[in-house]
């Protein structure tokens, strides 16, 4: 789980990292998630 820190997000010890985003629509609040969104995002 990350958290906030002063001005910066730290990172929990596995450093895994997953993306959502909000999107409100008449139903009501959507939020698909990408889970380890920091594998899918390395160069190597």
């Amino acid at each position: 789980m990350a958290r906030w820190a002063e001005d910066a997000i730290v990172l929990n010890a596995e450093n895994k990292l997953h993306l959502g985003m909000a999107i409100d629509t008449d139903d009501g609040l959507l939020v698909p998630v990408i889970r380890t969104w920091d594998n899918r995002c390395s160069s190597n």
